[in-house]
């Protein structure tokens, strides 16, 4: 790839205007050119006959994806919008998406000579697409997408949507390579601006009152659906993802999931970063973007450089191909609610784990031999397979879940791993019966400190991912059992030793919980700040010292609260509570009790000294609440054993003639005191559980949610004044 000074100078020539013009104009541009002979697809003789406008893409200097995005939406910028005006009359969006098909078709994705009219052809769909998506309506979208040409049958978007994904599908048989790397990105990248009707439009049509639909979107899922439905696995239950060429047809919901969770394992990065990946992060010009955007990149178009917008990881092809698995899994199709509207997520969420065999080449073994070997790897790392005779994606759930644990630093890999655990029971079981829990926990932790500098969205996936995670009772037992071996860097509070990761979750848990107190509205947080904790309670073991403090100083807090309000009402904690923030504390205290009882437990108590400790320590602050009728019997248990525990540490000053104790001695007074304990509670109790549950209508939250990751993260520039999905500022 040259510096991209040729392509600057080649897209103001008089032969790419040509095409542009050409493309723009009312005239029916020819899909024959002087190296294409044969049948033109239900060409009509009447098409244009001029000379060769394709010529431009052939002879090219280099691939456009050299020049920045900003560079060639300037280029083609006024012909976009004379496109999208002139498209009913010459059909030409249609005759390019048929074209670009075509050229995909002839693609060997084995070549090591970089792919140059591929690339230019779906990067030149892509610009005109964009303009296209943002001067018109679903309307227009939907006759751009159903143009066949003369005499055809088979649509122009079920063609380009067939060649794109068997395109993007080409890496469960064939690597990745430098040659191949920008064509893989522009094809994952054309997916995505075909989303931005989703960006275009409000979610609800205003004139029917009904979901707005996304032509574009659909077609890409029915493609997919109707490849799944009619597929047939080939030998040793693998289907036929193991050609060189786009020519092999359309390709599965599960061979895309496979496909594209294979880009996020690899996470390849590009031997030459070009400007139409965006920023590279960690360049000058990623600094120079951050500082004059405040931190993050700006979501205008006219605030992006020259090469586009800051870049998230990297690597570009890992995070666009991470953008459009979440666009795919959370796209519920309006047309087809009676069939599977949810088709990608279905696959997503029936994923299933390669056997993790065959993965180390043994050394000496080289030539053939080697290479085979390799390409059994990648068959390891994720593909398509039967299983009760239905076709299912499969991936390393070892690779994936590694990966994961090196990704998770942002809204993407959160909002993937929530996405791959909420439904995915395989892998959720994986990661929840994991040894190694801290893989994942520790980078969720941490975004979960800074809080401050997290968005809510993020703070609200976090702590779903953390509950989700809190309702396997083996995870809740490991992450006491691993110790944390030295100072946590990202903590800064304090000195955190002899602490387990149990006790950290706690820590970080309920300084979440302080940190967003003063915004009570906010209830959900702390709800389900809460729930993972009561998920933990009976499991504590160990609890450190400071653990166990911020625990008891959360209880206390909401305490003054409550008290604070019921001060305020004449019939004081008697005040009736309902719809009140009365009620919302009540709550959270109830919660709190319930958890407190279920780690003083018979089974659990003689483990948690420290936090019998707290509870003596902030005795006082339980007082107030033991008559309220929804707290008296749950305090009554947790008396019970506070008496015990008293009467003991009396009986101690005694004998020994002393009238106090350090903290160390009385530490160690209640660890052998709890040993001999064996008083029954006086109120029995169900083990309280919280479980997550995903709204009936999702794509609601995640629709806005991911499209905002999209206008971001994917390096699409796209026009605010055309955006109405989201708030623009």
């Amino acid at each position: 790839m040259g510096n991209g000074v040729s392509v600057q100078s080649h897209l103001a020539g008089d032969e790419v205007q040509s095409l542009y013009a050409a493309l723009a104009g009312t005239t029916p541009i020819s899909l024959l050119n002087d190296d294409e002979k044969g049948d033109a697809g239900g060409e009509s003789s009447s098409s244009s006959s001029s000379s060769n406008v394709w010529g431009a893409l052939r002879d090219f200097p280099e691939a456009l994806s050299a020049a920045g995005n900003l560079e060639i939406e300037k280029s083609v910028h006024e012909y976009g919008k004379q496109m999208s005006q002139n498209h009913r009359t010459s059909n030409n969006l249609g005759r390019l998406m048929i074209y670009v098909s075509r050229v995909l078709e002839d693609v060997n994705f084995e070549t090591r000579e970089v792919p140059t009219k591929a690339i230019n052809a779906v990067v030149l769909l892509s610009a005109f697409l964009k303009y296209f998506v943002e001067e018109t309506n679903v309307e227009e979208c939907a006759w751009a997408c159903n143009y066949a040409g003369e005499n055809a049958t088979i649509s122009a978007m079920h063609q380009l949507g067939t060649a794109l994904l068997s395109a993007v599908c080409m890496n469960n048989a064939v690597q990745v390579t430098d040659a191949t790397y920008p064509l893989h990105h522009a094809c994952v990248s054309l997916l995505l601006v075909m989303s931005g009707t989703q960006l275009t439009q409000n979610m609800i049509d205003g004139k029917t009152n009904r979901p707005t639909t996304h032509p574009f979107l659909e077609k890409i899922h029915e493609v997919a659906s109707t490849a799944s439905a009619a597929g047939s696995p080939g030998k040793n239950g693998t289907t036929t993802t193991t050609t060189t060429s786009a020519k092999t047809g359309a390709y599965t919901n599960e061979d895309v999931v496979s496909a594209l969770l294979r880009n996020f394992i690899e996470q390849k990065q590009p031997k030459t970063w070009l400007k139409s990946y965006g920023v590279k992060p960690g360049s000058k010009t990623a600094s120079a973007e951050m500082n004059s955007s405040g931190g993050s990149s700006s979501l205008q178009a006219g605030g992006a450089s020259a090469s586009g917008k800051v870049m998230l990881t990297l690597s570009p092809l890992a995070d666009v191909s991470s953008l459009l698995l979440l666009v795919l899994i959370n796209f519920n199709n309006p047309t087809s609610r009676s069939k599977v509207p949810h088709s990608f997520r279905y696959a997503l969420r029936s994923i299933r784990s390669i056997k993790e065999e065959n993965k180390d080449i043994e050394s000496g073994v080289g030539g053939i031999e080697k290479e085979e070997e390799e390409e059994n790897a990648r068959i390891d790392v994720a593909g398509v397979s039967t299983s009760g005779g239905k076709l299912v994606a499969k991936v390393s759930f070892t690779e994936l879940y590694e990966t994961f644990g090196r990704a998770l630093t942002n809204d993407i890999s959160v909002l993937l791993f929530y996405s791959c655990i909420l439904g995915a029971s395989d892998f959720c079981e994986y990661c929840l019966n994991n040894d190694n829990v801290e893989v994942v926990v520790m980078p969720l932790l941490e975004m979960l400190y800074q809080a401050s500098a997290r968005t809510q969205n993020q703070i609200y996936m976090i702590l779903i991912v953390l509950l989700i995670m809190s309702q396997g009772e083996i995870f809740n037992a490991n992450v006491h059992k691993i110790q944390i071996p030295q100072q946590i860097s990202w903590y800064k509070e304090r000195i955190l030793t002899k602490t387990t990761l149990g006790s950290l979750i706690i820590i970080v848990l309920t300084r979440t919980v302080r940190f967003n107190m003063a915004k009570l509205r906010d209830v959900y947080l702390h709800t389900n700040c809460f729930a993972a904790l009561a998920n933990m309670a009976p499991h504590f073991r160990d609890v450190s010292a400071y653990a166990a403090q911020r625990l008891v100083s959360i209880f206390e807090l909401i305490a003054k609260k409550y008290l604070r309000f019921a001060q305020l009402h004449a019939d004081g904690m008697n005040a009736k509570e309902d719809g009140t923030d009365m009620h919302v504390y009540a709550d959270f205290l109830r919660i709190l009790l319930e958890l407190f009882n279920a780690a003083l437990s018979q089974n659990a108590l003689v483990h948690n000294p420290e936090l019998i400790y707290a509870l003596l320590h902030r005795e006082e602050t339980l007082k107030p609440f033991e008559k309220h009728a929804r707290f008296k019997e749950l305090l009554e248990n947790i008396n019970v054993v506070l008496v015990h525990f008293n009467e003991e540490i009396d009986r101690k000053q005694r004998e020994r003639g002393l009238n106090s104790f350090s903290i160390p001695d009385l530490t160690a007074i209640i660890t052998i005191a709890a040993k001999s304990y064996s008083k029954p509670p006086l109120h029995d109790f169900h083990e309280l559980k919280f479980a997550y549950e995903e709204e009936e209508r999702p794509e609601d939250f995640f629709t806005p949610y991911v499209q905002s990751l999209c206008l971001e993260f994917s390096g699409i520039l796209w026009n605010p004044n055309a955006i109405a999905l989201l708030p623009t500022t």
